[in-house]
Parts: C-alpha cells; structure tokens; sequence
C-alpha cells in the first residue's frame, strides 16, 4: 500500500542519516558507515556522498571526490558549498569549464560568497591565459598545448569576462 511504500521510505532515510552520523563521530571509519548510509538510502542520500566527497577532498584525491559531489548534487542542487568543494577539485584536476560551471552555479546560489566570486574570477583568467596562449602558439606556427576550449568556448570566456569590467 502507498502508507506502508512511504512509511519504508522513511524509515530508510532515517537508517541513513544514523549512518551518517555514526561517520560523523567514527572519523577511521568513517568512509564505511558513509558507504553504508548510501547503501541503505537506496541510493537517494545526498549527504553521505557530501560526506564521502569531502573525506577524499581532505585526502587530495579530487578524482574520488568529484563522482560523489555530482551524485549529492543530481539529488539536492541547492547546496553551495558542495559546488564549491565541486569546483575546487575541477580546478586541482585543471578541468576549467566544469570549474566555471561549479562555480557559477554556487554564486548563482549564495551570491554574497567572496570565496566562490574569486575562484570564478580566477578560472575565467586562467581560461582565457590558455586561450592567449593558444592564439600565440597558433600565430607563431607552434603547437598548442592540448586544452578542451574550442574556438566558440574561447569567445564565450571572453564575453563573460568583460561583463565584470565593463
């Protein structure tokens, strides 16, 4: 029946959040009971993949931590520090666009974050060095380190830009 179906549910998302906690206060295991607590959820608990994405944050292991702030970001997308963190870890693995675009979207949440504004500011100037670069290794005849913008992105970046210093 639908109360016994949303009764489970429930009673689910609680057993997750006990995990959770339980990896709160357990921080050498805390990679397990987080594990656990997606587990139980179902898969639906955003904050055990917060949790467990900012353990392999902490542990400078940015490709482990992105997987697991997408998956709590597709559940709950309002959290800014969680775009943050998201963006951060774009940035450590030098994946500009997936930057701008956590960083957009956390300022585009919490506008009064100074932090993420800086960290925005500075992916769109470290984007548009390479793109510098690009045109100058172009120009000269050189071959330009290998970067995901294409001629429209670079365009883009600079638009985007110039709206901050016009």
């Amino acid at each position: 029946t639908a109360p016994a179906a949303r009764r489970s549910r429930i009673d689910r998302a609680r057993e997750a959040k006990l995990w959770c906690v339980l990896g709160d206060l357990v921080p050498e295991k805390a990679e397990e009971y987080y594990e656990k607590a997606w587990q139980v959820s179902g898969e639906t608990s955003s904050r055990s993949q917060r949790s467990l994405g900012g353990i392999y944050l902490t542990k400078d292991n940015f490709a482990a931590a992105i997987p697991k702030f997408q998956a709590a970001l597709k559940i709950n997308p309002l959290y800014a520090r969680t775009w943050f963190s998201l963006g951060c870890c774009y940035v450590r693995e030098e994946r500009w666009n997936d930057a701008r675009e956590a960083f957009s979207r956390n300022v585009a949440i919490e506008e009064e974050d100074a932090e993420a504004w800086n960290n925005l500011a500075a992916v769109y100037l470290r984007m548009d060095e390479l793109a510098v670069q690009k045109a100058t290794s172009a120009a000269a005849g050189v071959e330009a380190p290998q970067e995901e913008e294409d001629a429209e992105e670079v365009d883009k970046v600079r638009q985007d830009v110039s709206v901050f210093w016009d």
